[in-house]
């Protein structure tokens, strides 16, 4: 090729490199962006909340604290993304004595919602109103037949308050029953809320202190994200030994999902979704893509597709009928090999750069193996967000009986 036609043919592809690049460039600052946000949006957030508490718009056991003890205290926000606001709070002896960081969380629109839920007639009784929003929260939570004992109530364990004590010191008792009923329903109709209450007595689900309106305050714990690939970082047993050990409890917590009545499954698997007490217990921090068999089944129930990838819903990998352009009504993957593939091995599946990178030479082949098997089962093919096989639980107790082998051999 001659030298001119040469230099033209450079100057054309480093255009085309330097176009590329604007745009991926474009890309990522619109989409850090549209999850962003900013202190003075978060104030004005709050700051709304109280003005419609001050108003007897809405109810809760943090209004007070939130909004005339001041004892809580914003931080910083995390995200607004898909219309759900997280920020880091600090509360000042508002519970205790101790002062602590809590998560403030909301993922409302009062411009858009509706608050009032329960049908209401001019002429209705107390009584009657109240059945209807005990009966509407029942079914909202699934709890029909949880058994609740003499002095307990399905409108006080949804709110985390006393709701009969809130109604009974109020001038009205159907006013206040009505922004009571309405601040409830506010928590309970959010995903992640309505998770909460369901699972309230398993350890891996976070505290909730308070709420006010649907605004609602729970227990702050570290992501996994700390155990994230780091540059530059020698090996150290004591760092694998760490990750490991968190590595044995998420699979303890997968083997956990699959004891309730209809497994939980978690469709965003990543570290980030995943938080870690001081005493080493796992905790779902974020449980807006967990869904209970049933509700999962609505997602891929009225999808059409061309091919299987149509039916994935995030990390839960359906199957596509080709012949009749749907999807079928079940998910082909598993907890334990979304695990493996997004949280163990990570973005790199020949070389892994998640939680179990750069595992004791002596185990490194061996759990190379298990991982490869547990991620891809029967495919073979080592490429992200291809398989569509469960983790067989042979690989996961021989994975497991392995990083126990690592922890006390050094």
């Amino acid at each position: 090729m001659p030298r001119r036609r040469l230099k033209k043919y450079i100057r054309k592809c480093c255009c085309m490199v330097f176009i590329v690049l604007v745009i991926f460039l474009f890309y990522v600052g619109y989409m850090f962006q549209s999850g962003r946000c900013s202190t003075d949006i978060s104030l004005h957030k709050i700051s709304d909340i109280c003005e419609r508490y001050r108003r007897g718009e809405i109810a809760g056991s943090f209004c007070q604290p939130l909004c005339e003890d001041k004892t809580l205290h914003f931080i910083k926000c995390v995200n607004y993304r898909d219309g759900k606001t997280v920020m880091f709070m600090t509360c000042d002896k508002c519970i205790s004595e101790e002062t602590f960081e809590i998560v403030f969380k909301m993922k409302w629109n009062f411009d858009a919602e509706r608050l009032l839920y329960v049908p209401y007639i001019e002429d209705e009784t107390y009584k009657q109103f109240i059945e209807n929003a005990e009966s509407l929260v029942k079914d909202s939570l699934k709890l029909s037949h949880y058994p609740f004992s003499d002095g307990e109530d399905i409108l006080s364990f949804a709110w985390n308050w006393d709701f009969n004590k809130f109604v009974k010191n109020q001038k009205s008792k159907l006013e206040a029953s009505k922004i009571a009923v309405d601040s409830v329903l506010s928590l309970i109709s959010q995903s992640e809320y309505a998770m909460s209450k369901m699972l309230y007595n398993y350890t891996f689900i976070p505290k909730i202190y308070g709420s006010c309106g649907p605004a609602y305050f729970v227990e702050k714990t570290p992501t996994l994200s700390q155990y994230e690939f780091e540059f530059f970082k020698s090996f150290s047993y004591e760092r694998w030994k760490e990750r490991a050990r968190v590595a044995v409890r998420l699979i303890e917590l997968m083997e956990k999902l699959r004891t309730f009545k209809q497994d939980l499954h978690l469709c965003d698997m990543k570290l980030d979704n995943f938080g870690i007490r001081n005493n080493g217990e796992i905790t779902l921090i974020d449980t807006d893509s967990c869904f209970f068999n049933n509700g999962l089944m609505e997602q891929f129930k009225y999808s059409d597709c061309t091919k299987h990838s149509d039916c994935d819903f995030f990390d839960c990998r359906g199957l596509c009928d080709v012949t009749s352009s749907k999807c079928f009504i079940k998910r082909s993957n598993n907890n334990m090999q979304a695990l493996c593939e997004d949280a163990f091995i990570g973005y790199t599946p020949k070389l892994p750069s998640g939680l179990l990178r750069d595992p004791p030479g002596e185990i490194k082949v061996q759990l190379f193996q298990l991982l490869q098997e547990c991620s891809f089962p029967t495919s073979g093919e080592y490429v992200r967000h291809t398989s569509r096989d469960y983790a067989i639980d042979k690989t996961v107790n021989e994975l497991r009986e392995l990083l126990y082998q690592s922890l006390y051999e050094q």
